[in-house]
C-alpha cells in the first residue's frame, strides 16, 4: 500500500492509492517506451521485458477502480512489449488521470502554472503509490541518468547532425569545465572524488560525440586536453590543476577554440533534445552546485580553524568575547578581531545576519548577495528559530512572545523570513520549512532547515 493509506482502507484511500499507481505506472511505462525506442541498447532486453511487465501490472492494478471504466473501454488496451504507437497513448492516459488528482488546474493563466500544478499532482501520486513502484521509478531514473547517453539515429536522422552533436559536446563539456575551473581554485579536495560517478558519466559522453566529430580539423588535440583535465580532475587533488594554473587554462581553451571554430564552420542552430539529456543535464547541473557548495563550505571551515590557530598563538584573548557566531558547526565565542574578519567575508555566506550592525545578506545561486536591514524584532525573531533546533509557532518565540497578538508576531517573522530566505514555491523556502495547520494558519510552525552545503552566519553581541 501507499505510504499514506492504511492496510484494507476502502472508500477514500483504495481510491488514491489506485489513482497513484496508475499516475506513476503511466509515467514510468511510457518513458521505458521512449528509451527501448531512442536507446535501444541501454538496458538488455530481458531486463527491459522484465520491467515492462511488472509496469503494465501497476497501471491495469491501479486502472481497475470502477472511476476509470471509461479508460478502460475507450483508451487502454494492455500493451504489448515494445509495441509502436504506445507513448502516445499513455500520454493521453496519464493527462486523463492526473486531472483527477486534488488541486490538479489543466486550465490555467499560464503554461507555467498549468505545469507546476501537474508536477505536484505527481508528487501527490508518488507519495501514496506501493513502495515497489516508486523503486521502479527510481530504477527508471537511473536509466535516464547513466544509461541513456547518445540517442540512436535509426528514426531520427537529425540525431547524427553535426551540429546536433556539437550542441551536446558543447553541454556536456560546459559542465566539466565548470568542474574543473572551480577545482582549480579550490581549497579544499575529496578522495574519491564525490562526483566520480557524474564525471565518468560526462566523459564517456564527451567521447562519443569526439567520435562522431572524428573528421573536423582540431578534433583529436581537444580530445587529447579533456582528457588530460579529466583524469586530474577524477583524480580529486586540486593542487594538481592549481599548481600551473596558466598551463590548465591554455587546455580549457583549446577546447573552447574547438567548439567555438567548430561552430562557425558548421553554422548555428539548436535542436530539441530528448527528454533523456534533459534529465541528466538538470541532474548533472544540480550535483555540480551541491559539490561546488560542499567545497566552498571545507574552504571556509578550513580558513576559521587556521584563523583561530593564529589568533591562539599571536595571544589574542577570545576569552573576552566581542560576539557570539552560530553557524551549521555550533555556537562559539569571537574576538573582535574575528568578527571583522567574518564581516569582510560576508559575501561568501548564503545567509549572513550581523545582530552587531543588523544588516542580512542573501545570496542566491551565484548572484550577487541582497542587502537588508533588520528591526530588533526581526534579528530577535531570526535567532529564536534558527537557534530553536525544532518546529516552533512565532509566538511561542522568545521575541513572539513580546508582540501584541498572535497575528501580529506571524507578521513579524513572515515580513523577517523574506529579507534573509529565498522563496521557492507557493508555501517553500529554501532554509525556513513550513508546518502547515490545515485549519488555521495561526497555528503554523515553522523549523530552520538549512539544506546541505548552504552557508550561513548568525553573528550576536556577547
Amino acid at each position: 500500500m501507499g505510504t499514506n493509506d492504511q492496510p484494507g482502507n476502502q472508500g477514500q484511500g483504495s481510491q488514491s492509492f489506485s489513482l497513484a499507481e496508475a499516475v506513476i505506472a503511466s509515467i514510468a511505462l511510457r518513458d521505458l517506451y521512449g528509451i527501448r525506442r531512442l536507446y535501444p541498447d541501454a538496458l538488455p532486453v530481458g531486463d527491459a521485458r522484465e520491467i515492462h511487465r511488472l509496469l503494465v501490472e501497476h497501471l491495469s492494478t491501479g486502472l481497475s477502480d470502477s472511476r476509470f471504466d471509461a479508460i478502460r473501454e475507450n483508451l487502454y488496451s494492455e500493451p504489448c512489449f515494445d509495441e509502436p504507437l504506445t507513448e502516445g497513448k499513455l500520454s493521453l492516459i496519464f493527462g486523463v488521470l492526473v486531472a483527477h488528482c486534488p488541486n490538479v488546474q489543466i486550465v490555467g493563466e499560464s503554461e507555467k502554472a498549468i505545469a507546476e500544478s501537474i508536477d505536484q499532482g505527481v508528487k501527490w501520486c508518488h507519495d501514496r503509490c506501493s513502495l515497489r513502484l516508486q523503486g521502479l521509478l527510481q530504477q527508471m531514473f537511473e536509466i535516464k541518468i547513466y544509461d541513456c547517453r547518445i540517442p540512436s539515429s535509426k528514426d531520427e536522422p537529425t540525431f547524427s547532425d553535426t551540429r546536433r552533436s556539437l550542441q551536446l559536446l558543447r553541454s556536456y563539456w560546459e559542465l566539466s569545465r565548470s568542474v574543473i575551473l572551480h577545482q582549480m581554485d579550490a581549497l579544499v579536495g575529496f578522495q574519491p572524488h564525490p562526483l566520480l560517478r557524474l564525471l565518468v558519466n560526462l566523459r564517456s559522453r564527451i567521447e562519443s560525440y569526439f567520435d562522431r566529430l572524428s573528421n573536423l580539423e582540431g578534433v583529436e588535440q581537444a580530445r587529447e586536453s579533456v582528457g588530460l583535465l579529466m583524469d586530474i580532475t577524477m583524480s580529486g587533488q586540486p593542487d594538481d590543476l592549481s599548481a600551473d594554473p596558466e598551463s590548465t587554462r591554455e587546455q580549457v581553451q583549446i577546447v573552447d577554440n574547438f567548439l567555438e571554430t567548430t561552430r562557425l564552420r558548421s553554422g548555428s542552430k539548436t535542436f530539441p533534445i530528448t527528454s533523456e539529456e534533459e534529465v541528466f543535464l538538470k541532474q548533472a547541473e544540480k550535483s555540480i552546485e551541491k559539490y561546488h557548495k560542499r567545497v566552498r563550505t571545507a574552504g571556509s571551515r578550513m580558513i576559521e580553524n587556521a584563523s583561530m590557530r593564529v589568533d591562539q598563538h599571536s595571544g589574542e584573548d577570545v576569552d573576552v568575547a566581542y560576539c557570539h557566531v552560530i553557524t551549521r558547526e555550533g555556537k562559539r565565542a569571537a574576538s573582535k578581531a574575528q568578527y571583522e574578519r567574518l564581516v569582510d567575508a560576508r559575501d561568501e555566506y548564503d545567509m549572513f545576519i550581523d545582530g552587531m550592525t543588523q544588516k542580512a545578506s542573501c545570496r542566491h545561486d551565484k548572484q550577487k548577495p541582497r542587502a537588508e536591514k533588520l528591526t530588533p524584532k526581526e534579528l530577535g525573531i531570526l535567532s529564536d528559530f534558527i537557534q530553536a533546533g525544532k518546529p516552533i509557532r512565532p509566538y511561542n518565540t522568545k521575541t513572539g512572545k513580546g508582540c501584541a497578538s498572535i497575528s501580529s508576531a506571524c507578521r513579524l517573522f513572515v515580513g523577517a523570513r523574506k529579507k534573509v530566505d529565498v522563496k521557492l514555491g507557493r508555501y517553500r523556502y529554501r532554509s525556513f520549512r513550513l508546518h502547515k495547520n490545515c485549519g488555521d494558519s495561526k497555528l503554523n510552525a515553522h523549523e530552520f532547515t538549512p539544506p546541505d552545503g548552504f552557508l550561513y552566519c548568525l553573528i550576536l553581541p556577547a
